[in-house]
């Protein structure tokens, strides 16, 4: 903390001089004042602290259903109202860039999949997307630039920045009111604060450790205090919350993300060593790849059938498709600044092609494995995949031919985009849909009808029920 000549210290940076006194240094203050905006915050935050504890988080369990929530319409309406009032108190000097607005409508719409789809399973996955885009939304709503959020390392300054951001102001309203107390009114009125605050957290840990005390309470107060400690750790639960919920607030409506600093780029690698590289990639998947090809319209029958070849390697396949995007982005970076050589863009865009004929037998080998045993919701999520790495193909080739291509941003695009069109559509709704067509129509021997249950009864009882009225083997 800095210090002023008399040995005081000085107002930290964004803060306002509560008191002053005559011939002071006017740079020295006792304590930090809140303007009228951070009060409606802490007002804002004090509401969405009390919603959370009476909507979402029913078993007052502690902090775990508040980062781990799968959640259901409650959460949406949750994450959208905090995303509001930031965007309210900050509605005078923030300025919403098309990237900004882009990252709050996936933010947005991934918070929407827990009120669209009843399926746990794509809630639970749900919950890291849109975990990782409240991170990197916010960051950017604290004023950082969406080329740092979505650079390389900024999901890891995101989350520095909400750790920092939500523990750093939450004793602000206290010092404020401090600063603010004038006279016995003002004392009085912060002594009872301290001591509510101070109470709440010691009487249930009292109750809780001695039967008579927390009876000798029960009777003094009789039953509207029945459940004396519950309430009161439900009312601590709350301001813990209220005050973790201000100080991201403040953050955000302060603009204090902090700004990266300016790196010169380095030496770029030499082309030679990345044509070495690129050439000798490129080479063994075109030997696959001829390969594959000889063997896929050949006689695929007497090597165990399709089925089987479809099972053997289509992991692997969608594995080696991920790491050519990453091989391709390290050799784009290695070479960021230097000129562009054409035998270069020729190797990185025959990768991207070599690339795509990869997933394209990989899919091929999808295809004949769910045609045979149909949909589950982990062959829909590989699906998806491969939809998404094309995509991330497409991006890459661009980025290739064009220098002036933000990837990175285009890259998440693609994923958010492909992931909110599955994760929105109800997919146990049209996988069991799919199997049971499939089963009726004779091109899927076998169906598991407990799977598809279990997936979400809700979304597949239709389907359920025309197999079981077809079959009869449903009730």
């Amino acid at each position: 903390m800095s210090m002023s000549d008399e040995g005081r210290p000085l107002a930290p940076q964004g803060y306002d001089c509560a008191e002053k006194r005559a011939g002071d240094n006017p740079h020295v203050c006792a304590a930090p004042a809140m303007a009228a905006r951070d009060w409606l915050a802490l007002a804002a935050a004090g509401v969405l602290g009390v919603a959370w504890c009476a909507v979402l988080d029913r078993d007052y369990s502690g902090f775990s259903s508040f980062f781990f929530l799968v959640g259901g319409p409650e959460l949406t309406l949750m994450i959208v109202a905090f995303f509001t009032v930031i965007l309210v108190l900050r509605r005078r000097d923030l300025r919403l860039t098309r990237g900004k607005r882009a990252l709050l409508a996936a933010t947005l719409g991934c918070a929407l999949v827990p009120a669209v789809n009843l399926c746990q399973d794509v809630r639970a996955l749900n919950a890291f997307v849109l975990g990782a885009c409240c991170l990197v939304t916010f960051y950017t709503l604290c004023g950082a630039s969406v080329e740092d959020a979505l650079g390389i390392g900024g999901m890891f300054r995101s989350v520095g920045n909400f750790v920092r951001a939500q523990l750093a102001h939450m004793a602000l309203p206290f010092r404020a009111a401090r600063g603010a107390s004038r006279g016995s009114v003002g004392a009085v009125l912060l002594g009872a604060l301290v001591a509510a605050g101070v109470l709440v957290v010691v009487v249930p840990l009292l109750a809780s450790a001695d039967y008579i005390f927390n009876s000798v309470l029960t009777g003094l107060f009789g039953r509207m205090l029945s459940n004396l400690p519950d309430d009161l750790v439900r009312i601590a639960h709350a301001l813990v919350l209220t005050l973790l919920g201000f100080s991201l607030l403040y953050a955000a409506t302060h603009g204090e993300a902090r700004p990266v600093p300016h790196r010169e780029p380095g030496r770029p690698a030499s082309p030679i060593t990345v044509a070495i590289v690129l050439a000798a990639v490129d080479a063994i998947y075109l030997l696959f790849i001829a390969l594959q090809a000889g063997y896929l319209f050949g006689d695929a029958a007497s090597h165990g059938g399709y089925a089987e070849y479809a099972r053997s390697g289509f992991f692997q396949l969608v594995s080696v498709a991920a790491i050519n995007l990453a091989l391709l982005s390290g050799a784009l970076h290695a070479r960021r600044e230097a000129e562009r050589s054409r035998p270069l863009v020729a190797l990185e865009l025959a990768l991207v092609v070599l690339t795509a004929l990869l997933v394209a037998s990989a899919a091929w080998r999808m295809a004949l494995y769910v045609g045979e045993y149909g949909l589950t919701l982990l062959r829909a999520l590989t699906c998806v995949g491969m939809v998404t790495i094309v995509g991330l193909l497409v991006v890459a080739a661009a980025r290739v031919l064009r220098t002036s291509v933000n990837a990175v941003a285009w890259g998440t695009g693609v994923i958010l985009v492909a992931w909110l069109a599955f994760a929105l559509s109800r997919p146990a709704t049209w996988i069991a849909r799919y199997n049971v067509d499939g089963y009726l129509n004779g091109t899927i021997e076998q169906i598991d009808e407990y799977y598809l249950e279990s997936l979400s009864p809700e979304e597949t009882r239709a389907a359920l029920e025309e197999l079981g009225s077809a079959s009869g083997a449903w009730d």
